[in-house]
């Protein structure tokens, strides 16, 4: 790809980045703090880290790094800035959302499709994510060790669930590409 294309590219993630910081900044409350600046800077190394992946480095743990950068440090930044009327400790599960959201997009990137590997996590971690979030804003009013002593029977059938449609999607999947002729294994690296 041409060179002009790479600073077209740089110039439009900083522009998005840094309208979004200024515009934030602009309707805040509060001053900027060292915990303002470090969040800032963490979002410039999110989009250094996208710009790097789609012009050089060409890896999936580019792209989950750079959006979990820019959305937790956009997101801390906000909440520091008092744009948001609670506070981090009420609001941490977000980290979570955005933990599944960093691999939902690094999936995409890697295979150019959604698949299994990546989606099924993912979304289990939204899940949780919203699920804590139920608590942390009192929304359940029960503290959530009294409701974990009482359901926790419940993750055993969750798992089991899960479980279950993991083998009939894996057997579904099989049977489609050995129909096909094509190899199951090519889409997955080896990790040993």
């Amino acid at each position: 790809m041409p060179k002009k294309y790479n600073t077209l590219l740089a110039v439009g993630i900083s522009c998005i980045i840094l309208g979004a910081i200024l515009l934030v900044a602009r309707f805040a409350s509060a001053n900027f703090s060292f915990i303002s600046w470090v969040t800032v800077f963490a979002v410039l190394a999110g989009g250094l880290l996208l710009y790097l992946c789609a012009t050089s480095i060409h890896r999936a743990w580019t792209i989950f790094l750079g959006c979990l950068l820019i959305l937790n440090g956009f997101f801390i930044f906000i909440v520091k800035l008092g744009v948001l009327p609670v506070g981090m400790g009420q609001l941490w599960p977000f980290f979570v959302i955005f933990s599944s959201f960093s691999l939902f997009f690094s999936g995409i990137y890697k295979f150019k499709r959604i698949v299994a590997v990546y989606f099924v996590p993912s979304l289990v971690l939204v899940f949780l994510g919203v699920f804590f979030l139920q608590f942390s804003l009192h929304i359940i009013k029960v503290p959530i060790r009294y409701f974990a002593a009482m359901w926790w029977p419940l993750l055993f059938i969750f798992v089991g669930i899960g479980l279950l449609i993991t083998f009939f999607y894996i057997q579904h999947t099989k049977k489609a590409v050995l129909e096909s002729g094509e190899d199951f294994d090519d889409d997955y690296e080896d990790i040993s």
